[in-house]
C-alpha cells in the first residue's frame, strides 16, 4: 500500500548514467527534493504508474562506448508492466518553489526582481 503523505514515485535519470527513486507529494516537492542531489533541470524525470501494490523495477548497467548508463526494465514476473510517464516541470516552477520555501505568495516571489536575478545567476531562466 502507498504511503499517504508521499503517493507520488518518480524514477530520476541523471546525466551520469545513474538514477535514483524518489516519492514526493507534488511537482515542487519533487523539484525540491532533486535539487537535494543535483540539478533538477539537468535530468530527466519520470513518474511511475503501476497497476497494483508489487512494483518492480529492474535496473541493469548498459555501456555505449566509454558511457555507462542504468537501463530499467518495468516489467516482473509477479506485477503488471510498470509505466513511466515524463514528468516536464512547469516553467514557473522555480518560483513556484521559491514561495514555497520562503511563505512569501507566488505573486509576491513572480514581482520580486530579486527572484528573477538569482534564476538567471542559477542558469534557469
Amino acid at each position: 500500500m502507498k504511503d499517504p503523505i508521499f503517493n507520488n514515485i518518480y524514477l530520476v535519470k541523471w546525466p551520469d548514467g545513474s538514477a535514483s527513486i524518489l516519492t514526493a507529494h507534488d511537482k515542487v516537492n519533487l523539484f525540491d527534493r532533486i535539487d537535494m542531489e543535483g540539478d533538477p533541470m539537468d535530468c530527466q524525470v519520470y513518474e511511475i504508474k503501476a497497476g497494483d501494490d508489487n512494483l518492480h523495477l529492474s535496473f541493469e548497467i548498459k555501456k555505449q562506448g566509454e558511457e555507462s548508463f542504468v537501463a530499467v526494465d518495468t516489467t516482473g514476473d509477479y506485477c503488471e508492466e510498470a509505466k513511466l510517464k515524463r514528468v516536464k516541470f512547469p516553467a514557473d516552477i522555480f518560483e513556484k518553489y521559491l514561495s514555497r520555501i520562503t511563505g512569501r505568495s507566488l505573486k509576491d516571489i513572480k514581482s520580486n526582481v530579486d527572484a528573477t536575478t538569482m534564476k538567471k545567476a542559477m542558469g534557469i531562466g
